[in-house]
């Protein structure tokens, strides 16, 4: 891995999809995005994001083993993937590696 990871703007598109989860409302593009620098966003932000994504983010060093152990069992349980089990860290490594490529 390298020392340094480069932040790169994700060029992605993004989908938005009705409460189904099916059907596509709208996709936004490149030049549907504002990019801002970290400190202009609220800080409620960061908070909702480790919330949604990494609830144990501050007791972890990146990697969460009870989170891979619990979304381990319960893909097995379910027999297919039906939880993910990698940290906001893990997540940001994997698409600035992929992006940098």
């Amino acid at each position: 891995m390298p020392a340094d990871l480069n932040e790169s703007a994700a060029g992605r598109t993004s989908y938005v999809y009705a409460a189904d989860g099916k059907t596509l409302l709208t996709m936004f593009y490149e030049e549907h995005r504002k990019y801002i620098a970290l400190n202009e966003m609220t800080p409620y932000l960061y908070d909702a994001i480790v919330a949604a994504e990494d609830a144990r983010f501050y007791q972890h060093n990146g990697v969460d083993v009870q989170g891979l152990a619990r979304a381990f069992v319960a893909n097995q349980k379910a027999g297919s993937v039906s939880q993910g089990g990698s940290t906001l860290t893990m997540q940001y490594v994997r698409m600035a590696l992929r992006d940098s490529a």
